[in-house]
């Protein structure tokens, strides 16, 4: 999985909670990638 390390080194620097991490960071991504998944036809 793609996730951009500036996002997830920000997070790191601003002691981000890791519940907000995979929230507002990873969850957008998987989205992004199921949705070009299933209008791939």
């Amino acid at each position: 999985m793609i996730v951009d390390k500036s996002l997830l080194e920000m997070a790191k620097v601003y002691r981000m909670p890791t519940d907000r991490v995979i929230k507002y960071i990873y969850i957008p991504v998987i989205l992004e990638k199921i949705k070009g998944i299933f209008s791939k036809k």
